[in-house]
């Protein structure tokens, strides 16, 4: 179904005057966690335990942790049933939703709403969703706010009948289809052009095709020099952190001009001819090709390809390696704040294949990027009209 069916299709929401708090039709708990020192609390289990990081989707069919039995019995961790609503009270994930469609246990940072006769999951998963700042704003703690189980349990919610709620979540669903098209389509290209980097290089660790082994630094110049941000032109450009930076796929938004985020310290200058690598945390894997000049953190290394060797297509491919970020996230584990430095970047080894065909392949990953393009297009107009549908719905 397209943007404009669902538009011509969406009927007026009936004003929902009964407002209620959750904790009036719902019973809310938390879950637990066994003592990670006894692996017979973990080794063998079947039982899945969700952790925040797994509240990714709205349907959660499986985790990648299990506890067992006897974990479960000797700690306050329980069972919950399935289209129980969970919830992410803290941390880097807070306010992060999905319904269980599986019986699984959480660990504490879950609160678990848990299912009956007069609310129906899929319309609370979506309230909670389009009210996740909300509920952030209301938490405590200051910078690291925590949604408690009393303010999930005071939060006021509209209550419609149930065939509204369904009426409401059905529509929903199928603009959160539309979107969630455009999410997969994108992930596809990024996928080819995985594949389209090992059919003309192959393996960069097997390296079966014999190509010369460089490191890093021989080929790329590292941009070193800090400018004063309060100063033209440079207080005019846009500023990338790592926060723009969107980790894997390296889409780059919500930048804003130096001037606009009050800028002081010293920031690096970048141009449409280099690579950011966020060296902050590099398990993360933020990577970015820009397409405009601006400044940039100084958490990041602005690497520019020697242009008689490399091009930044082919070094992008490489940073983004499994191999790569595998290297970097070891290297910078003595740190608190893990980091890699310049000199165990430019270390780093790597295959070097003839610029013809590196050439090639930039020309193959443009148009996959002019495909992605129409592509982020399609997603904006998607997204605005779920967030829309979204308000809507609930008022």
């Amino acid at each position: 179904m397209s943007n404009q069916t669902l538009q011509q299709n969406q009927h007026p929401t009936p004003t929902m005057t009964k407002t209620v708090t959750l904790g009036e039709i719902c019973k809310i708990t938390s879950g637990g966690t066994p003592n990670t020192k006894n692996r017979e609390y973990f080794d063998g289990g079947n039982i899945p335990w969700v952790k925040t990081g797994d509240l990714k989707s709205k349907n959660l069919y499986a985790v990648d942790e299990y506890v067992t039995e006897l974990g479960v019995k000797n700690s306050s961790a329980k069972l919950f049933p399935k289209d129980t609503v969970l919830l992410a009270m803290y941390g880097a994930t807070i306010g992060a939703c999905s319904i269980l469609k599986i019986p699984a246990t959480t660990n504490q940072a879950c609160a678990a709403i848990l299912p009956n006769d007069k609310i129906v999951p899929d319309f609370l998963y979506y309230y909670l969703i389009k009210s996740k700042k909300e509920l952030i704003n209301s938490g405590v703690g200051g910078a690291q706010p925590n949604i408690s189980g009393q303010i999930i349990k005071s939060f006021p919610i509209p209550l419609p009948s149930l065939d509204e709620q369904r009426r409401i979540a059905a529509l929903l669903d199928r603009a959160d289809a539309l979107r969630q098209k455009d999410r997969q389509l994108l992930a596809h290209y990024d996928q080819l052009a995985q594949s389209i980097f090992l059919d003309l290089f192959g393996d960069p660790v097997r390296n079966e095709k014999g190509w010369e082994q460089v490191l890093l630094g021989d080929v790329v110049e590292v941009i070193g020099k800090l400018i004063d941000p309060t100063k033209e032109p440079y207080s005019s450009m846009l500023h990338v952190g790592g926060d723009n930076i969107e980790s894997n796929s390296g889409e780059l938004s919500g930048m804003k001009t130096a001037k606009d985020l009050g800028l002081q310290s010293g920031k690096f200058v970048f141009d449409a001819t280099c690579v950011l690598y966020n060296k902050i945390r590099p398990y993360l894997n933020k990577v970015a090709k820009p397409n405009f000049s601006g400044i940039c953190s100084a958490d990041m290394y602005p690497l520019t390809p020697l242009p008689h060797k490399a091009n930044r297509d082919f070094i992008w491919s490489i940073l983004n390696s499994a191999d790569f970020v595998s290297f970097a996230s070891n290297v910078s584990r003595r740190a608190n704040i893990p980091k890699i430095n310049r000199e165990e970047l430019a270390s780093y080894e790597m295959i070097l294949p003839p610029l013809s065909l590196q050439t090639n392949f930039a020309g193959l990953i443009e148009h996959i990027e002019k495909q992605k393009a129409v592509v982020r297009q399609q997603m904006a107009a998607s997204e605005a009209l779920f967030g829309r549908l979204l308000q809507e719905s609930f008022g």
